[in-house]
């Protein structure tokens, strides 16, 4: 029985598991990227799409005849490919209507494995966005400074530069040391006294 179950842990360490999904883009959520994944331990081959029924993803262009549906020679454990599905503001009506996606693929020791992926777009009707996603912030951020760099290095703008030397540093100091004394003097001067 220990064998067997040793057996089994082993096979389940190299057995790819190849997941597919859907998800909305950080940018604009009715950009949907689809995701093709291996989330098992081992690598998969020869990976294998059917898409039925057909989802046209643009207007006459089908998932079914992109290149990456054609099929993949191998995805490593943890290696995942994720592209542009469709934009759901066009066509929406068509778009909402569930198609299946199954996947074929084989192991290392050309092992076979399938698995049948609903994708339902409709579950993702609604979402919304707070603010602008970080990446885009990010992406804005650059420019800004880039454009001021350009500025400050073509004399669009000029920069006003103050000079501070030791000698103006040294005369700073004694005026605060003399600031000081006097401060002390006052709160150590005796009170006034009222006989």
């Amino acid at each position: 029985m220990l064998v067997s179950e040793t057996k089994e842990m082993r096979e389940a360490q190299t057995e790819p598991n190849i997941s597919i999904m859907i998800q909305p883009r950080d940018e604009w959520n009715n950009f949907i990227d689809i995701v093709i994944k291996n989330i098992g331990l081992g690598p998969a081959y020869n990976i294998k799409f059917e898409v039925n029924p057909d989802f046209e993803y643009m207007k006459g262009q089908f998932l079914s005849k992109l290149n990456t549906m054609s099929g993949i020679k191998y995805l490593a454990p943890g290696q995942k490919i994720q592209f542009f599905l469709t934009n759901m503001s066009e066509n929406f009506e068509n778009k909402i209507k569930p198609f299946g996606i199954n996947v074929f693929y084989q192991n290392k020791l050309r092992e076979k494995y399938s698995e049948k992926f609903t994708i339902n777009l409709f579950e993702l009707v609604g979402l919304g966005q707070l603010g602008k996603p970080p990446l885009h912030k990010i992406a804005e951020n650059i420019e800004a400074i880039r454009k001021d760099i350009n500025h400050l290095s073509t004399g669009f703008h000029r920069i006003k530069a103050i000079v501070y030397t030791k000698k103006d540093m040294d005369n700073e100091n004694k005026d605060m040391i003399k600031r000081i004394k006097k401060q002390k003097e006052k709160t150590h001067a005796p009170s006034p006294r009222n006989d």
